[in-house]
């Protein structure tokens, strides 16, 4: 686990054509969303979107829009979802 993620990545990825990140985790573990934003914006300023997985299954995404950054959870994360 990296003190900054609070996470034990077991793969990362960055497409600079889309401005996309992906962080692949440990089952069962999530990131810290200021500590992942950083880590890719210290790979590419303009990234805009940044998925994360849990396993195999989507944990949460991160998208900006101008200066703001908005966080969407899969739906069997969601509250009453």
């Amino acid at each position: 686990m990296t003190k900054l993620l609070w996470a034990s990545p077991v793969g990362l990825s960055y497409d600079f054509k889309t401005k996309t990140g992906r962080l692949d985790m440990a089952l069962g573990e999530s990131c810290d969303m200021t500590a992942c934003i950083d880590l890719f914006q210290g790979i590419d300023p303009k990234v805009t979107t940044i998925k994360t997985y849990s396993g195999t299954k989507a944990d949460t995404s991160y998208h900006r829009k101008g200066r703001a950054w908005f966080v969407h959870l899969p739906h069997e994360l969601r509250v009453g979802g």
